[in-house]
């Protein structure tokens, strides 16, 4: 009986070659390669036939390989006619017969993937077909749209100015400038394809049922408007399209123009006499296929002008995905308009007005054809701009260009004012187009060869595209933009005056600084001045006070007046003022009338001391001044610090020694947070200055509570003066090794700071 089978086999097998069909064997083995292939090609490797030993020569490379074979079918199953082929029978034959003919392929024959019982293969094969099964009872394998989740958005225009790598995937603008230079089969009408998706935001396969017989040319909306089969739903929606804003590669009728002029797309077959329903689908190449081969068509064109790590990212959906990502970003574009571009399936009741009306569409159509202010109304390119005497030849030039079989597009047809948009729409873009794709391009060298049979030269055929295009940016740029460049201009004028606000509360520190300065030497002047002691000044305070008197008549920058509430005493109507508080009192009332409301609370004055003759406070004026000036950076010590000039003016050598005595005082008496807070504000753009005043005030305290503690005398000590040389003198009297640090000790010399 086996001699009979086998006989019986190969009789079989002798009459289909006879009849020139192939063994099923044969046959099989090829399709099943096929699929692999088909993974092999997704991921830009070679097919099989084209495989090394060296592809896959590594440990469990063939088990990755197999393992992400599966991944790629489960996550996009096979397809055969519109459904998915039998996982139970088809795929899982397949899936064994590569890894059998790998195993007999003298490549492959003795990987150590291949060594034992192989169980690996087993179980891949069987979560491949229980998963594809699960999706298959669940409904999630659909035929009509691209079902593969593994994509990247594509955008209309990347911002200007934006740096894009050569992996990074370009925008749609650059790919369908790409695709109408190219040579591709169908290249125009590919283009047209896409174009109408992105404005419909719609999914690659539904464009196979885009149907002209649905389409209107709406001339108050100035657009086009037509029914999309919104296959996932089982709807129509409506689908709108107006001129881009400024680029031909993704204007609608600029694609439609260049189909129907280069491959007579407005030709179509009549069908017993008579035009049929197919026969006015708007892009005939699909009509012989299904909506699922459209994606395919879709996907596999962009995926050649992308680079070759991001074509297993790009798919026909990633043009809805960008359009509603740029939809749903725009902040003038509602729920309501999203969906009804979208078509998706709202759960309120809102979808029975918004998916019928187009008026819904404008914003959302003008924001995918990138205006910048969607709320106004775009203006169509016009024939009208090169001049009333011309429009006769226009159209005849329209009717030669598109030649045309259906009435709609003909003389007093409904679609008519649509083929003169198309038309002015490809003399617009005639000029950028000819520098761009160059002479030989089919589509502009058909327009300048129609152009020169109806009398048209090309240097005529330059100027009517010139016309039309100052005509349309006129229209739309100069004029529809303008609420655009009104908005620029009032954000560049806020920044401004927040700069402005900025500068005024630096220069308000400054001045606060200078006032209490002021307030401190007059006091001191006048108390001098008006005492009823009959004593004699002693020695030192004669010296203060010859140093206080040069110091209050050197020049000061502008001062600010102080916040009502902190005056001092030698502000109050009894006290004369001196000729220097006059001059800086009318500087200070002016501006303090400009940035009345930006002021922040003045400076509080210390009370350290009990003493008449006491000036405390002089030390934390220097700190409030080199914070003020930016001095003290994250990492600059205080004994490093510059003398403000205006506080302590014309210091000598010895002046400065005893300054930064005076700062390593500071060092020792600052606390962790106000030396943070000092630093901070020297670097911050924008900072409190009451704030660090604050700051300042409890640092005169502490710094006379430290020397005195030093000194082993109290607060009512007659010598407790926080003066910059006061305190740098009794420092140095102190000696080096209070400033030591005990923590470290001599180690620090020895062995540095670290």
């Amino acid at each position: 009986s086996e001699k009979m089978a086998s006989s019986a086999r190969g009789a079989v097998g002798a009459l289909r070659a006879a009849a020139g069909r192939q063994t099923g064997s044969d046959y099989t083995n090829r399709s099943a390669i096929k699929y692999f292939d088909t993974y092999q090609q997704s991921i830009d490797e070679p097919s099989f036939d084209d495989l090394t030993a060296e592809d896959l020569s590594e440990p469990q490379a063939i088990q990755l390989k197999f393992h992400d074979w599966a991944c790629f079918m489960i996550a996009d199953p096979p397809m055969y006619q519109n459904k998915p082929v039998d996982p139970n029978t088809t795929i899982k034959n397949y899936f064994g017969l590569v890894k059998q003919r790998m195993m007999e392929d003298d490549r492959f024959r003795n990987h150590e993937d291949f060594k034992g019982d192989c169980a690996w293969h087993d179980n891949y094969k069987a979560e491949l077909v229980k998963s594809i099964n699960d999706k298959i009872g669940k409904g999630n394998i659909d035929g009509d749209f691209d079902s593969s989740t593994n994509h990247v958005a594509i955008i209309r225009k990347h911002p200007d100015g934006t740096v894009l790598s050569e992996e990074d995937v370009p925008d749609l603008v650059t790919m369908m400038g790409e695709l109408a230079a190219s040579s591709y089969s169908n290249n125009y009408q590919l283009r047209a394809l896409i174009v109408a998706t992105w404005f419909a935001d719609g999914r690659p396969g539904e464009g196979k049922f885009f149907n002209m017989r649905t389409w209107k040319y709406d001339s108050g909306q100035n657009c086009l408007s037509g029914s999309w089969k919104d296959i996932k739903n089982c709807t129509e929606k409506k689908a709108t399209m107006c001129n881009d804003h400024e680029h031909w590669e993704t204007d609608p009728f600029d694609a439609f123009g260049d189909f129907w002029s280069t491959t007579n797309g407005l030709v179509r077959q009549a069908v017993g006499g008579r035009m049929g329903l197919k026969s006015k689908f708007a892009f005939p190449m699909c009509q012989k296929y299904t909506d699922k081969w459209t994606a395919g068509i879709i996907s596999s064109t962009l995926r050649l002008l992308v680079p070759a790590c991001q074509r297993r990212n790009v798919t026909g959906k990633s043009i809805r995905y960008g359009a509603t990502t740029k939809l749903h970003e725009h902040e003038d574009i509602t729920h309501p308009e999203l969906l009804a571009v979208g078509g998706w399936a709202a759960a309120d009741n809102s979808s029975h007005y918004t998916l019928d009306n187009i008026a819904m569409h404008m914003r959302p159509m003008r924001a995918l054809a990138g205006y910048h202010n969607v709320k106004k109304a775009h203006v169509p390119p016009t024939l009208g701009a090169i001049g009333e005497g011309a429009l006769p030849q226009m159209e005849t030039l329209a009717d030669k260009l598109y030649l045309c079989n259906l009435e709609e597009f003909k003389r007093g047809g409904h679609l008519r004012p649509l083929l003169r948009i198309v038309l002015a729409t490809n003399i617009k873009n005639f000029n950028t187009k000819l520098a761009s794709l160059g002479p030989d391009n089919v589509a502009v060298a058909r327009l300048v060869q129609v152009a020169g049979g109806c009398g048209i030269t090309l240097q005529r055929l330059k100027e009517m595209s010139t016309a039309i295009e100052d005509n349309f940016r006129a229209q739309n740029i100069q004029g529809v933009e303008a609420g655009a460049g009104v908005e620029q201009i009032m954000e560049s004028t806020n920044s401004l005056v927040t700069q402005l606000i900025s500068k005024i509360s630096n220069l308000e520190g400054v001045m606060r600084s200078q006032t209490q300065r002021i307030d401190s030497l007059e006091s001191h002047l006048l108390q001098s001045r008006f005492s009823n002691s009959p004593s004699p000044a002693s020695p030192q305070a004669a010296s203060r006070s010859r140093r206080l008197e040069n110091a209050g008549a050197s020049p000061r920058p502008q001062q600010r007046a102080r916040v009502s509430g902190s005056r001092s005493v030698a502000s109050s109507p009894s006290s004369p003022q001196s000729p220097l508080r006059s001059l800086v009192s009318g500087v200070v009332r002016s501006i303090n009338n400009a940035v009345r409301s930006h002021a922040p609370p003045a400076r509080p004055t210390s009370t350290t001391g009990t003493r008449k003759n006491d000036a405390s406070g002089l030390i934390s004026s220097v700190i409030f001044e080199l914070v003020s000036s930016r001095q003290l950076g994250p990492d600059t010590p205080y004994v490093d610090t510059i003398p403000p000039p205006s506080l302590l003016p014309d210091m000598s050598t010895a002046n400065r020694n005893i300054y930064r005595w005076s700062m390593k005082v500071v060092a020792k008496a600052v606390t962790t947070e106000q030396d943070k807070l000092f630093r901070s504000a020297s670097t911050a753009r924008e900072r409190d200055m009451a704030v660090v005043s604050a700051a300042c005030t409890a640092l005169d305290t502490a710094i006379v509570e430290w020397i005195l503690d030093k000194e082993g005398e109290q607060m009512t000590s007659r010598n407790n003066k926080a003066l910059v040389f006061g305190i740098g003198n009794r420092a140095k009297k102190l000696g080096t090794s209070v400033f030591e640090d005990t923590r470290y000790g001599n180690l620090r010399n020895m062995f540095g700071r670290n």
